[in-house]
């Protein structure tokens, strides 16, 4: 924990907190995590939850949108 931290109110802190997670960006390079041995099939695209068949990344926006509420 920063120390600076220890003289911010509650409010301030859950303030600061909202800050930082709406300015929030995740970059990630996909060519660093490419496996040359898996071969994309046409009926699975790569963007879909192995376990319940969901968009990805639609329902990670729905999250982070919940999650900033």
């Amino acid at each position: 924990m920063n120390p600076d931290n220890f003289n911010m109110s509650e409010q301030e802190l859950n303030a600061q907190r909202r800050r930082r997670a709406e300015n929030f960006k995740l970059n990630i390079d996909e060519s660093e995590y490419e496996d040359d041995n898996f071969v994309k099939s046409e009926d699975e695209p790569s963007n879909l939850n192995s376990y319940s068949g969901q968009d990805v990344k639609k329902q990670m926006a729905r999250e982070s949108k919940q999650v900033l509420k």
